[in-house]
């Protein structure tokens, strides 16, 4: 009975189909834009902050190559985290100014805007890790292998523990949190290096490799319960 009297509700009060539609939507000419146009629109909305800090990181690792600076594969470590937090930043930079909602409304879905950014900056973001390898395997002491390693997974590490943070406070002091376990993490990689070599030796740095890959699609599984859980509270999209 309850059913029936609901399906007669909603056919009483269903809305009915619009008229003209398409020549309402044609008068307002509104330009086409592909998929590059919209990557290209959302990176001029990426805070200057970030690239300032990429090219900082970049131009560190440039002078300590050229200057043959000691220990430059830890001093790149110990920056890789830094680099990990403009992605966590400007991810969930909707969040933190409390801007979700109204991106909703807006032309572009906030599910769109979100992977724009994350693709803008995760393209940088690996571009920029490639060459800090490579420089890092160029000047280091260590196998290529465990260079790699050692720039990787502070990095990772990094993003794993801000998504966490960014997941848990919806304010914007959740990225001084971000920057702070950073800041703790490259602290500490620069500072214990030489226990890291130690623990990275022989057969250790094949568990070190398996936890490594590990902790990867660990971050990929937080990116995405970021996104689904930034969009899920609003509805539909």
């Amino acid at each position: 009975m309850k059913r029936e009297i609901k399906a007669q509700l909603k056919s009483v009060y269903e809305a009915p189909p619009p008229l003209h539609k398409k020549e309402f939507m044609q008068k307002w000419n509104r330009p086409q834009m592909n998929t590059w146009e919209v990557m290209r629109s959302q990176a001029a909305y990426i805070r200057k902050w970030i690239w300032a800090l990429s090219a900082a990181i970049f131009m560190i690792t440039v002078i300590g190559a050229t200057t043959a600076v000691a220990n430059l594969t830890w001093v790149i470590s110990a920056f890789t985290p830094f680099l990990a937090v403009t992605v966590i930043a400007e991810c969930g930079r909707s969040e933190q100014y409390e801007m979700a909602e109204l991106e909703m409304a807006t032309r572009f879905s906030l599910r769109s805007v979100l992977f724009a950014r994350l693709w803008i900056l995760g393209v940088e973001n690996m571009i920029l890790l490639c060459f800090l390898m490579i420089v890092g395997i160029w000047k280091g002491e260590s196998a290529p292998f465990q260079a790699g390693m050692y720039i990787l997974t502070p990095y990772l590490l990094t993003s794993f523990i801000g998504l966490c943070i960014v997941r848990v406070y919806k304010g914007r002091e959740a990225i001084y949190f971000c920057v702070g376990a950073a800041a703790a993490i490259g602290s500490f990689v620069f500072l214990e290096r030489d226990v890291i070599v130690r623990t990275c030796e022989g057969h250790s740095a094949v568990t070190w490799g398996c936890m490594m890959a590990l902790l990867a699609g660990c971050v990929v599984r937080q990116y995405r319960n970021m996104i689904i859980g930034l969009v899920k509270p609003y509805g539909k999209m």
